[in-house]
């Protein structure tokens, strides 16, 4: 009878035992304690920035708010993991290194070049100065002609393949290094240049490396170095089997020697198109220019007795024409004639003949710029005779 009494103590027991077993098929403890749970109710507490978010979320301020702070903290991360691969690599890398960029002397009609003198010292001056640093030089020549059609690499190799020329602001810059012409009402006195000191074009050379790009392209007839022009000028250039066709004729006629007179009109004479601000004479008063610099040519002739032919170029059809007539010991290349950066692209005979005349010269006795104070003295010849070297007078009548 004894066994049969429930104490509290096996009270408890039993239902301990009861909470073991399944109440019912399928279910088991654990979910019959989860089903418990969930029927108690208890307290839940949001977290406070989910809050922030929330009432931030119904206004356009706070959404753009929260980009900007999302924007803010992808930019943190990235920032570090790329501080952390920097730290990995950088070992590999000096950093006295200077940045070295290939300096491309340019003329592709986006601008006016001036004229072919001008051109020549602009890619002379780049030249002389990327050969004395060791930098890589190129020259994009394509306007108005190309240049090696008429002048190829000799002992440097300047060409670029213009696909390889970049316009990607990140890769390419460009910039400009000129000259400031003097004044055409003002007296030029004689012998007058307009060179760049080498160390004035060594300081505004510095903006190479201040634009730190990969391709730096120069615009620039900037003249700097030039005694250096001849030699610098035999190792960029030679003559292409089309010039040298051309010139053929005309070094045979002046094999016996020659010196050369070069006028330039400018506008003087109405039949030329150039950059001056020259206004066009009277045709009373372009006669009488024309008959003076007709008796200079007789006159400076005649200091050269054991010279039996001149060579005369002119900016002037008509001139040329006029000593054509008139001196039978005158040679004048025969063609069209016509400023660079006037060419219309019809024909190249204007560019051949500026070629032939400005070779021409280069291989005389001697070469004169001739002018009167109103004319433009111009750096034609006197560049040409830098080529090789041959005496140069600015004879003023």
């Amino acid at each position: 009878m004894l066994n049969n009494v429930k104490t509290p103590e096996t009270h408890v027991a039993v239902e301990r035992e009861r909470e073991r077993e399944p109440s019912c098929i399928g279910e088991t403890p654990a979910k019959l304690q989860e089903g418990a749970a969930a029927s108690t109710p208890s307290r839940q507490y949001t977290p406070l920035r989910k809050i922030i978010k929330r009432i931030l979320q119904k206004t356009p301020l706070g959404r753009r708010m929260l980009l900007g702070w999302r924007l803010l903290f992808l930019w943190i991360v990235r920032r570090k993991d790329g501080y952390r691969v920097s730290r990995a690599v950088k070992v590999y890398y000096h950093p006295k290194n200077p940045y070295t960029p290939t300096i491309i002397w340019m003329a592709d009609g986006k601008l006016k070049h001036c004229g072919l003198a001008d051109r020549f010292k602009g890619i002379h001056s780049a030249y002389a100065y990327c050969r004395e640093r060791g930098l890589p030089f190129k020259i994009h020549y394509v306007s108005p002609y190309c240049l090696q059609d008429y002048l190829v690499p000799n002992k440097y190799d300047w060409t670029i393949d213009p696909q390889d020329i970049s316009y990607n602001s990140r890769i390419a810059a460009h910039t400009y290094l000129g000259v400031i012409f003097p004044i055409h009402d003002v007296v030029i006195p004689e012998g007058t240049t307009y060179d760049t000191p080498a160390d004035e074009y060594d300081r505004l050379a510095k903006r190479f490396w201040n634009l730190k790009r990969a391709q730096i392209h120069l615009y620039s007839n900037c003249a700097a170095r030039m005694e250096l022009f001849g030699e610098c000028f035999h190792e960029l250039f030679k003559s292409s089997p089309l010039l040298e066709q051309a010139l053929r004729p005309h070094r045979e006629a002046l094999a016996n020697g020659y010196i050369s007179m070069t006028f330039r009109f400018m506008e003087l004479l109405g039949d030329f198109k150039d950059w001056g601000h020259m206004s066009a004479l009277p045709p009373k008063e372009r006669q009488a220019l024309i008959d003076h610099c007709l008796a200079a040519i007789d006159r400076i002739r005649r200091q050269h007795p054991d010279i039996s032919r001149v060579h005369v170029t002119s900016d002037s059809i008509t001139f040329r024409q006029a000593v054509a007539r008139t001196y039978d010991y005158a040679y004048v290349v025969e063609g069209e004639v016509g400023h660079i950066d006037f060419h219309d692209k019809k024909t190249d005979a204007a560019i051949v003949t500026t070629l032939t005349d400005f070779f021409l010269i280069s291989q005389a006795r001697k070469a004169y710029s001739v002018k009167t104070p109103q004319m433009y003295g111009g750096d034609f010849a006197r560049v040409a005779s830098l080529i090789n070297g041959i005496p140069f007078e600015c004879a003023v009548i």
